[in-house]
This record gives C-alpha cells, structure tokens and sequence, in this order.
C-alpha cells in the first residue's frame, strides 16, 4: 500500500538577497531534478534512519515554485498524511561555502514530511490524484486577478492584493477522486462548461509542452553529465595532486576534504549545470596550469641553450680582440722600422752612398732583394770592411783579454773575482796604468 502526492518544496524566489544560505534561486529552482538517479528519499522530519518513501520528480511551478512528486511507503506516515496531520514539506539542502563564508553551490539531499513547513506554502497540494489543499484570496479592488484554475497556485497574487488566505486541509473521505473530476465539469463553482473544457485543453496542452520541456532537459543533461565523466579523473587528479596534498594547504586539508569528496561525485549530483561549470573551472585551470610549466620549461631550455651560445661568442670575441690587438702590435713594429729604415736610407744617401731611394710603405718594395737593395747591402759590406783595413791588423778580443790575464799582476788563478772596488764593473782606476791596460784589452787595441 502506497501513497502518490505532489506538493511546494520551495516557494518562489524572492527578489531580493536570500533570506537563509539554504535558500534557493529561480536558476537553481529550474535547474532541480530531484527524480534523478532513482529519486530523492523521503525523510520524517529529517530523521535519515527513517525513510517514508521517494520522491520522484521536480520541476519548477508557474508561479516560480520547486513543485515535486513522490510516493510514501511507510504505514504510518500514510495515515498522518491522509488524516492531515503531517502534510507540510521541508527540503533537506547541503550548502558548500567558501572559507569566507560565501556560498558556492547547494544540494538538495533529501525531502522530509513534517507538522508545520518553516517556508511559507510548502505543503501537499494533491493525494492520489485528488486536490487536498486550496488557497482562496479576497479582495474588493476591481483589478484584483481572477482566482486561479489550479486550486495550489492560488497563492501568485500582486502587490495591490490585500488579501486574507483560507488554508483548506480536505480530509482523505471527502477529496474528489480524478474521475469524478473528469466527469463533472464542475459544481456550484459557477464556472460554465465551455470555459471547464477550454481550462481543460490548456492544461493537456501544458502537460504536453511540460514533458516535452523534460524530455529535452533531460537530453541536455545527459550530454552535461557525459562532459563531466570526461574530465571527472582529470580534475579529481589535479585537486589531489596540486591542492589537497600539497604542503603548503597541510593546514587547510579538513576544510578541502569536503570538495575532495564531491569532486569524486561531480557526475552524480543533482545540480548539473552547476557541477558542469565547478568541473570546467577546475579542468581549465589545470590546463593552464599544466600550459605555463611547459612554457617555463622551454624558457628554462631556451635560456640554458642561450647562456651556452654567449658564452662561446665571448670566447670567439676575446679571440678575435687578441688577434686584433697583436696585429696593431705589429703594425706598430712595421711602422717604426719603417721610419728606421727611411732614416738609415736617407743617411746613406746624405753621403753619396746610394743615389736610388726605396719606398718603404709600399709592400713590393720593401720585399724587393735586387736593384737597390742589393746595392745597399753592397755599400754597407764595403763600408765594414774599409773601417776593418784601417786598423792594419785583424783583432782576436779573445786572446788579448786571455794574454791580459795571463800578464797581469794578479791574475787570480786565471778566474774572474767580484771586484773589492766600489764600481761594480771595472773597479777604481788604479794609479800604475793596470787599469788603462784592463781597457786596453777590452778593446783589443
């Protein structure tokens, strides 16, 4: 025995902030899908060691609200319900913040039956096909909107409505059954049957458009959730790898530890536009993460290979810098005995010694052997051996400072002292003339 009902687990978004962390927004009221995997269990009053039942689908109301559909199972609560003693619903909503207190995203882990909703309008609206519940608005304006033709979305009103609310808890005997609805097209209502069956349209119509919208959503979310697979071993790597064990977050890893978890779940929840877009932040900055290391890697090569090259042209540089030093070195020595040689050349010409005079700044001249060249070398052997003809004897400096030795008044042994005078060389001039006949035999003469 069992018990189908649908019901408010949200009502509509406020426009403002929220008023609880909890609070859900019109994108996450949208993007809900509590039937997913086998549905949402179905609590007493929070309580996770007593499950009712399922809850079977979510969607989001006309007028904004989280609608949904379960069963309950559960003997016990079924009578609670059917006796209108515990018809209010409460979502049980696990809120992820960040470490300032900001939130990221919420789930929804389970829905609880309870006495009295803390939110405003979230009870059971229908049991088994019956309407259970009714709002009714009461205004005197002329412009307030006519009554809605779904008794549980009565509570959309305006601003301008000052309106009083009558909450009807219809009792399991006296709920209408679907067929009786079907059948009659209404009762003391005063609504014709032509508007009954044009109400009647639009709402088949709505159901159509309904599961039409589903059916694509549900496309749309596969096709999410095969993205999340995909990059699901990716991001959990990179979370375990440069955030949680990494040791500079040692100190966080019991407040990470919770995204760890969910992480490892990404493709299993609920809220699957959100846990798309947490994954592709995470994939993304892995990439990037991943892209600037290769990049530093290359720099890193890319500077090593750099280094080495200068390096090399240092060495080809100072290379090149010796080289061109030792050739002004001897361009140096070229010049200066070049003028040596002009000034030789000009001597010997001042004397008549040679009447042709050679260029030397230019190359050819300089390593010319013959014409004048040959005549210098001519003039100059002539010009040694008239000076050694004019002393009439040939000179052996050798054996005249070997005779002087050998003659002298003290020839020491034939070995040559350190001088006990103060010059260093020759010592004083000695009063008898030794010393005159030491430079005699020093010049040979």
């Amino acid at each position: 025995m069992s018990l189908r009902f649908k019901g408010i687990a949200h009502p509509p978004p406020g426009r403002g902030r929220r008023g609880n962390i909890a609070d859900l927004n019109a994108a996450e009221i949208a993007t809900t899908n509590m039937g997913r995997a086998g549905g949402t269990n179905l609590l007493m009053e929070h309580d996770h060691g007593s499950q009712i039942g399922t809850v079977h689908a979510s969607w989001e109301g006309r007028d904004g609200s989280l609608r949904v559909q379960g069963v309950v199972h559960d003997p016990e609560a079924i009578a609670q319900v059917r006796s209108g003693a515990t018809r209010g619903l409460s979502l049980g909503t696990s809120v992820l913040t960040r470490t300032d207190g900001g939130r990221l995203m919420a789930m929804q882990d389970e829905l609880s039956l309870c006495e009295e909703p803390r939110r405003a309008g979230c009870w059971i609206t229908d049991i088994d096909g019956a309407s259970v519940r009714t709002v009714a608005t009461f205004s005197g304006s002329s412009r307030a909107p006519p009554s809605p033709l779904t008794p549980h979305k009565t509570n959309l009103r305006t601003d301008q409505q000052c309106s009083t609310q009558q909450t009807v808890a219809m009792p399991e005997t006296e709920a209408p059954s679907q067929q009786q609805a079907d059948a009659t097209p209404m009762d003391t209502s005063g609504v014709s049957t032509e508007t009954y069956n044009a109400s009647k349209k639009e709402a088949e119509d709505l159901r159509a458009q309904v599961a039409a919208l589903k059916a694509r959503v549900e496309v749309s979310d596969a096709q999410k959730r095969e993205q999340l697979v995909e990059m699901k071993d990716g991001i959990n790597d990179f979370f375990q790898k440069e955030v949680y064990n990494n040791s500079l977050n040692e100190p966080y890893k019991q407040q990470l530890a919770p995204v760890g978890e969910f992480l490892k779940k990404i493709d299993e929840g609920e809220s699957i536009d959100t846990n798309l877009s947490i994954g592709r932040s995470y994939e993304r900055i892995a990439a990037t993460i991943k892209r600037e290391r290769e990049e530093f890697a290359q720099t890193k090569d890319s500077a090593n290979l750099l280094a080495e090259a200068n390096k090399k042209l240092d060495e080809v540089t100072g290379e090149r810098d010796t080289k061109l030093q030792r050739i002004v070195e001897l361009e140096g020595l070229v010049e200066e005995r070049t003028k040596a040689a002009e000034a030789f050349q000009a001597e010997l010409h001042k004397h008549g010694a040679i009447k042709e005079k050679i260029d030397f700044s230019n190359k050819a001249a300089r390593e010319n052997t013959g014409g004048a060249a040959a005549a210098i070398d001519s003039v100059i052997e002539r010009k040694v051996d008239e000076a050694s003809g004019s002393s009439g004897m040939s000179l052996d400096p050798h054996a005249a400072l070997f005779a002087f030795m050998q003659g002298g008044p003290t020839n020491g042994g034939l070995k040559i002292h350190q001088s006990t005078t103060p010059h260093h060389f020759l010592g004083a001039t000695s009063p008898s003339g030794t010393g005159a006949d030491f430079q005699a035999a020093i010049r040979g003469y």
